[in-house]
């Protein structure tokens, strides 16, 4: 085992500069109780060396870099996808690394070969295999238990993935990993605002628009000598859905779970109005909303300006808007008079084109 391991330090030395990085900055460790040639996580690889012994040098250094490659895209570090099992969880990485970078001696999947799109990241991938996996019933068979034994490690932490992203930032010769996989790689270390602190932010803004100075409440600071202030739980909220067939029933079921978190205490009423083109039916409340259900209309043309036009009009019933789509709309136009705090609020697999900002605050719910 050791020595498979120098031999490899010294090949990536001269040819890996990238991935040499990686493998230094873990600690390389035996473990021959695992069921899998080689795992990582926890800051550590582990090798089980009768395994590894039965891999050519081929493909034990294919199978090494693919563990490289998952510590550089950060997979073992990030918060893993919701109610996904092990394997799906390994296997959705698997589409990941498959889907860019050509690997010729491991037996891997990619995403063709479940039916999915490619160019997607590793949680939308985990999260459609395990769909897979339950309408399948299977069972845990030698291969789940060898999925399952790749990824035991894996946990989130937030320290390791912001080590990576520094040693990525100084990568100068990417080796094998050049290209399409590298801006992968770099791409992934751009930071995410996390959407839990831009959905606390807004609903700050939302209830300090019924804020009401009074003397008859104490300042918390300077108590009865300067104003206080009380909040009007009046608040309503208008949440609009994009059903043009961008986003999918799940992820609309998703996308009401949070906002019910978010607005429980507060808000008085939230109401939601369909639209793609033009708004469709009646506004109805979100408990009704939840419960029926939202109907996908199809693929056709999207429009935010019957949106604005909408909460233009109500504009004393509503003290925020929220709109769920994925953006793939024209720009609308906005009243100078309009006040109302806006949030857009985006599928995990969609970016924010730049003029969203200028409207309100914008997030990707990476949670769905």
């Amino acid at each position: 085992m050791n020595s498979k391991i120098e031999k490899l330090t010294i090949d990536w030395f001269l040819r890996e500069p990238a991935l040499l990085k990686v493998l230094i900055s873990h600690t390389v460790i035996e473990n021959s109780d695992m069921q899998c040639a080689v795992r990582t996580g926890n800051r550590r690889i582990e090798c089980n060396p009768t395994l590894c012994d039965e891999l050519s040098d081929v493909a034990f250094e294919e199978t090494m870099k693919i563990e490289c490659i998952r510590i550089l895209l950060k997979h073992p570090y990030q918060r893993q996808p919701d109610n996904c099992s092990a394997k799906s969880i390994t296997l959705g990485s698997n589409c990941v690394v498959a889907d860019n970078y050509k690997i010729m001696h491991t037996d891997m999947l990619s995403p063709k070969d479940y039916e999915l799109s490619v160019g997607q990241h590793f949680e939308y991938y985990a999260k459609e295999i395990e769909k897979r996996l339950q309408q399948q019933q299977q069972s845990g068979d030698g291969e789940s238990q060898s999925q399952s034994a790749q990824s035991a490690l894996w946990s989130e932490d937030a320290m390791t993935a912001a080590e990576i992203n520094e040693m990525i930032g100084n990568i100068q010769q990417w080796g094998s990993l050049a290209g399409k996989l590298a801006d992968v790689i770099i791409a992934s270390t751009r930071v995410k605002i996390d959407y839990r602190r831009v959905l606390q932010s807004f609903r700050s803004d939302v209830l300090s628009s019924k804020r009401r100075l009074t003397r008859m409440k104490p300042n918390r600071r300077f108590g009865f000598q300067n104003l206080g202030s009380i909040y009007q739980l009046t608040t309503r909220l208008l949440v609009a859905i994009d059903v043009s067939g961008s986003v999918s029933n799940e992820m609309i079921s998703d996308f009401f779970g949070i906002i019910n978190r978010f607005f429980k205490y507060g808000i008085e009423e939230i109401d939601v109005i369909q639209f793609d083109a033009a708004i469709i039916g009646a506004p109805i409340t979100m408990k009704n909303a939840r419960s029926q259900g939202i109907e996908i209309v199809g693929r056709g043309g999207t429009r935010f300006q019957p949106v604005f036009d909408f909460a233009t009009e109500h504009k004393t019933r509503y003290q925020g808007l929220i709109i769920f789509t994925d953006a793939s709309a024209p720009q609308p136009v906005l009243p100078d008079f309009f006040r109302i705090p806006v949030l857009w609020v985006l599928p995990p697999t969609e970016t924010a084109p730049s003029w969203l900002s200028k409207f309100g605050k914008v997030c990707v719910i990476d949670a769905l």
